[in-house]
């Protein structure tokens, strides 16, 4: 091997090694949006949404920033992971906080489906306790 092509070889090398342990930063909150129609096609209905936020021992914020919908119209809000949670219905703009019933390395599943039958359109966000952002 000629000495230029070593000379990149070897850093080729270095720059594969060193990429491979950059840390993945997970997500602070994420959004959610569900605008289910009944008996609309999935194209342009959604019951259900999902939120993946980074695990955060102290718990997690939901900012419900609008729900609109049919009376009896009404979300509710499960984690699919970390030893699920009590089940949480939004029903209002509100702002509350909650825990997991356990832990997960990575980031929480959290499913947020509006009640069958009611049409509702809802848009907000899962934030872990301390992100204020």
């Amino acid at each position: 091997m000629s000495g230029k092509k070593k000379f990149f070889t070897v850093i080729i090398s270095a720059l594969l090694a060193l990429s491979c342990s950059i840390p993945v930063i997970s997500a602070s909150y994420d959004w959610w949006h569900v605008n289910y129609i009944p008996g609309a096609p999935d194209s342009v209905s959604n019951q259900d949404d999902r939120a993946y936020v980074s695990y955060y021992a102290d718990g997690f914020v939901a900012d419900n920033i609008s729900i609109s919908g049919t009376n009896g119209c009404w979300l509710t809000l499960t984690a699919e992971n970390a030893g699920g949670m009590s089940t949480r219905y939004i029903t209002n703009t509100s702002q509350f906080g909650f825990e997991t019933n356990g832990s997960v390395a990575g980031n929480v599943i959290f499913r947020l489906t509006a009640r069958s039958g009611y049409q509702c359109t809802s848009d907000g966000r899962i934030r872990v306790s301390v992100y204020t952002g």
